[in-house]
């Protein structure tokens, strides 16, 4: 057993006894578990953990097999980031006051959900750091209502910020006493009064310590045989409650396995992730719960400042009467207001009340070292971080923040020393991220991975000469986003220097388009902000595989789609699920707000291999083997996700792979493909296509051909999803289904409609190709164009259908369809508020929803299948551009102006003042209706909100300026959105003399010139 050391007594004493003396908790009452009168941790964490079922998610523990083969070890991953707020953190606040109801509860004498209110006090002596946290959640989590306590006293822009999110949560303000004792009195004898739960904030991290805690509980449950975790830290004071709670809980359970600890080196707490206080998963409980939007609150002159007069209107809109400022003047912009509040927080948690500062002390990192509960600490550099970000999403199809995606970083870098048989958990403990800082790092990392990088060739200046180079790169998949030419320094008098901004697929196809350039007579040369680092190799196929004998007694017989039934697609789940995840089904308060209706998501994009189809391919091949003949091979016909199911199998199973694919299936796909050792063939502009051509390999090489949907048992395969959709809510009323051949739907509809036949089932197809549109009125497809491609690649399919034709027509009850923005933009949507990753055909149900194309009543459960994630980077960084661009958080403006020194610096000094962060600035000289001596300028940024544009597009109005917004009109409700903009640069128009006549606000030529 570990050893504690009681600074007290100066002597060594077990763990049992150091839960005694661990400083705040001999002070609790009925808030803790105790036997024979000694608080019991283990047991109150065991108890929190039942209690917290309820409102927060037990998130999954996953492995994935390609990481595996990274790591060198038999890895998993303990995913907080898809908690109910996107962190491990809601679980600290919400055992703080489910602990403070059972603190009570003997005086309450009421269950938890009668309680009605929930006090709290703002303690004027010392800041709560967990005041507006617990405010969010009992209003939005319990719907409690809340009463906030507070003296009069001069209020920090800290214990603004708390008000402000009181306010979120409709908070009630009673302002009492003269001091803080006095305060807490009157709150403790008005909760009794009440009935309600008063929160002592002098047992906050104590509580929290236990719900934090009860993340080691469920990692222990789900997988006994643990034998290294590792926990992500940032900063540590912040982030000592986590990681003491999730150590000392495991080092008692199983005290053999080794903890350690991944943490950012010192210098590198603030670069590439913002969000260094952990406090961002707040604005997932109400969408304003954000510092800039309190910002915006306060600017009542919406000038980008903040004074104190602003700070005083804020706090009559609260309380209603003037406060005295102790406080000198001064004038805030966004940024000093942020660096002050992060300032103070920080400072809240290095001097807090004495119970929790002693509480923190005992869970140093120093000291968790030293009695062993940490036994090792590895430091993780910014850049390792920012790859492992990428990896993260690429390979787990999961966001991770800058604390949640150390231990990934750290299991990536091979920091730790393991052998390839080791139990190793990581926790990735957090998920949020804004969407700016998102890009941010989404760029950083394509250069640092070998996506983005620049050819610097000479060429004769010609555009002849420049078109045969860019049809070289055309035709070896580069694609291309900018051309610049130097004609000075190097360049000879008939030459030219071309830089090229590319993005690739990697460091291996930059390696190629180098040496075909330098092959065919150019002096190219390739650069790249990253490194090539060595690949990690493909899987090989098991030398002991799983299920390699067959059974002769049970023949292998093709069966009729009709004798697929619930009882048989329940026999298939067990076949399958030592190949294939049993995904979570979550609901989801956001996107039930936004639809009308009560909506749940099937997470089936974080699946083995990031799509459902692992489910069928298993099916088909596991039943295959247990009839009397052993496949000598698989081969499949598939766009991407299919290939990736049945490779993984053909590599458990011990079996060599082919695939065939048509050429527009994406690289990103067929390259994970061949990670899991499949052979790959590009033929065909179709699937089917691809399908005859993997016929004829079948029949060289006598192999099986696993088909993607036109197959019983691959039907019945993934039918196990309606099952899981039913046992995780049972009073479901509607399903979408995102409809590519029509396999997936027809197995859901088969189970669910045969349990309950009042389900109503939903197909969404992709606008370009919809073939089942008009199906079930006419038993016809609609034609789809060969050749024809799709954001949504998986569901690509022209020809649905085949043995399931009578189920695509009786069970499935309407088809929609989507446009290709309503999917890049759903995309972008989904990512940023469940930190999953979704690829085009993964979505289209939930792109349905949001866009209005099924009809659904406000009390009806709605059941949205995410069924794939497998998402080529480059082609996130493209989509995401457009998604940013729609929900206010980017824009580019065109204007004309002098072309003299000094005057682009006025233009962006007017964009420091409202914050914006400057992405691009582009001069164009003698093009358009413009004079000799003006430019016309191309300026991108990016913002927290329209709000914040429409602030810098008027202050350059005021200037005498004439912008254009870029691409507005693919803005919905952009004419309401910029009409305060539009308003004023009218009436400055209208001011002027007569020659200077309104111009439509799209144009991009003579409507910028500066009014003068």
């Amino acid at each position: 057993m570990n050893e504690w050391i009681d600074p007290k007594r100066g002597k060594q004493t077990s763990i049992v006894h150091y839960f005694n003396i661990l400083p705040g908790f001999d002070q609790i009452e009925d808030g803790i578990v105790r036997i024979n009168q000694c608080f019991n941790f283990i047991e109150t964490v065991k108890r929190m953990t039942m209690l917290l079922k309820k409102e927060m998610y037990s998130t999954p523990l996953f492995g994935y097999e390609l990481l595996d083969n990274v790591f060198g070890c038999k890895s998993k991953f303990k995913m907080e980031n898809l908690q109910r707020y996107g962190d491990s953190s809601p679980r600290g606040i919400a055992s703080i006051i489910l602990s403070n109801y059972e603190n009570q509860r003997s005086s309450l004498q009421i269950p938890f959900s009668n309680v009605a209110h929930v006090v709290l006090v703002l303690n004027s002596d010392a800041i709560d750091v967990f005041l507006d946290a617990v405010a969010l959640l009992s209003k939005f989590t319990w719907n409690k209502n809340v009463v906030v306590f507070c003296t009069k006293h001069s209020l920090s822009p800290m214990e603004l910020v708390q008000i402000y999110h009181c306010k979120l949560a409709e908070s009630k303000f009673i302002v009492q006493g003269n001091t803080y004792q006095e305060c807490f009195q009157a709150a403790k004898h008005f909760a009794s009064q009440e009935k309600a739960i008063f929160i002592d904030s002098q047992f906050s991290y104590q509580f929290s310590l236990i719900g934090l805690a009860t993340v080691a509980n469920e990692i222990i449950e789900t997988q006994e045989n643990t034998e290294t975790l590792i926990i992500p830290s940032r900063l540590f004071t912040i982030g000592s409650l986590l990681v003491g709670g999730v150590s000392i809980f495991v080092k008692k359970v199983k005290p053999a396995t080794k903890i350690i600890l991944a943490r950012l080196t010192e210098e590198e707490n603030q670069g590439l992730f913002p969000d260094i206080l952990q406090v961002g998963w707040k604005s997932n409980v109400h969408k304003d719960a954000t510092l800039h939007t309190f910002f915006e609150h306060l600017d009542a002159n919406n000038d980008g400042l903040v004074d104190n007069l602003d700070t005083k209107a804020f706090i009559r809109e609260i309380f209603g009467q003037n406060w005295e400022f102790q406080e000198e003047e001064r004038v805030l912009g966004f940024a000093d207001f942020n660096g002050i509040v992060t300032e103070e927080y920080k400072k809240a948690w290095e001097e807090m009340p004495i119970c929790g500062s002693q509480l923190t002390k005992y869970l140093s990192e120093e000291s968790l070292i030293k009695q062993n509960f940490l036994d090792q600490v590895v430091s993780i550099t910014e850049t390792e971080a920012g790859i492992a970000f990428m990896r993260c999403l690429e390979y787990t199809h999961t966001q991770a923040d800058g604390r949640g995606v150390l231990s990934v970083a750290a299991l990536w870098n091979k920091k730790l020393g393991l052998d390839n048989q080791q139990n190793v958990v990581g926790l990735i403990s957090g998920g949020f991220m804004d969407l700016i800082s998102f890009q941010t790092l989404l760029d950083y990392c394509l250069a640092l991975s070998g996506y983005n990088f620049s050819i610097h060739v000479q060429v004769p200046d010609t555009t002849r000469s420049v078109s045969k180079l860019l049809q070289i790169l055309g035709a070896n998949n580069i694609s291309v986003y900018d051309v610049t030419f130097d004609r000075t320094g190097n360049s000879s008098v008939y030459g030219a220097n071309v830089i090229i901004q590319c993005l690739s697929k990697g460091f291996e196809q930059q390696n190629l388009i180098s040496q075909i350039l330098i092959a065919q007579g150019y002096k190219a040369s390739i650069k790249s902000a990253g490194t090539d680092p060595s690949q990690p190799p493909n899987l090989t196929i098991f030398s002991s595989p799983v299920c390699s004998k067959s059974k002769t007694d049970n023949p292998y017989v093709r069966r009729d789609i009709n004798q697929i039934t619930p009882q048989s697609i329940h026999l298939a789940w067990e076949r399958i699920k030592g190949n294939a995840l049993r995904t979570p089904t979550y609901p989801d308060k956001y996107y039930s707000q936004i639809c009308g209706c009560k909506i749940y998501l099937k997470f089936e994009n974080i699946q083995k291999t990031g799509s459902f189809k692992i489910r069928g391919s298993s099916n088909m091949v596991l039943r295959v083997l247990e009839g009397s003949v052993r496949p000598k091979g698989l081969v499949a016909a598939s766009a991407g996700n299919h290939s990736q199911g049945v490779a993984l199998v053909s590599y458990k199973l011990g079996l060599p792979c082919a695939i065939v694919c048509p050429t527009y299936a994406p690289d990103g796909k067929l390259n994970y493909t061949k990670k899991y050792g499949a052979e790959v063939f590009k033929v065909g502009s179709s699937l089917e296509e691809s399908a005859e051509y993997a016929e004829k390999i079948c029949k060289e090489r006598d192999w099986l051909f696993v088909k993607p949907f036109n197959d019983v048992d691959i039907i019945e395969g993934q039918g196990t999803m309606g099952l899981e959709i039913f046992e995780d809510v049972p009073d479901i009323d509607t399903v979408l289904v995102n409809v590519g051949g029509g396999g997936m739907i027809a197995g859901i509809a088969l189970y669910l409609k045969t349990i309950k036949p009042k389900i109503r089932i939903i197909g969404v197809q992709s606008e370009v190709v919809a073939p089942l549109l008009d199906y079930k009125k006419t038993e016809l497809l609609r034609p789809i164009p060969v050749g024809t491609t799709t954001l949504a690649d998986g569901v690509n399919v022209r020809i649905p259908g085949g043995v399931h034709n009578e189920i695509l027509r009786d069970l499935v009850d309407e088809y929609v369809s989507v446009s290709e923005n309503e999917i890049a933009s759903t995309i972008v949507n989904l990512l940023s508020s469940s930190r999953t990753l979704s690829e085009g055909a993964g979505c289209l149900g939930l792109a349905a929803l949001i866009h209005k194309k099924v009809e659904v009543k406000p009390e009806e459960k709605v059941c949205v299948l995410l069924c794939g994630g497998n998402l080529d980077m480059s082609t996130l960084k493209q989509i995401y551009e457009y998604g940013l661009r729609s929900l206010g958080r980017f824009f580019s403006i065109h204007l004309t102006s002098n072309d003299s020194p000094g005057n682009l610096s006025k233009i962006i000094s007017l964009a420091t003042q409202s914050d914006l962060k400057l992405q691009d600035v582009k001069h164009i000289r003698g093009v358009g209706d413009i004079n000799w001596n003006e430019v016309t300028i191309t300026i991108s940024f990016y913002s927290n909100s329209f709000k914040q544009q429409i602030q810098f597009l008027k202050a350059l109005v005021k200037e005498g300026r004439r912008p254009t917004i870029v691409g507005r009109e693919f803005i919905k409700d952009h004419e309401l959105i910029y009409e305060p903009f539009d308003n004023l640069l009218k009436e400055k128009i209208n001011s002027k003399p007569s020659h200077f006549l309104p111009i439509p606000l799209t144009s991009t030529t003579d409507n910028n010139k500066v009014l003068s």
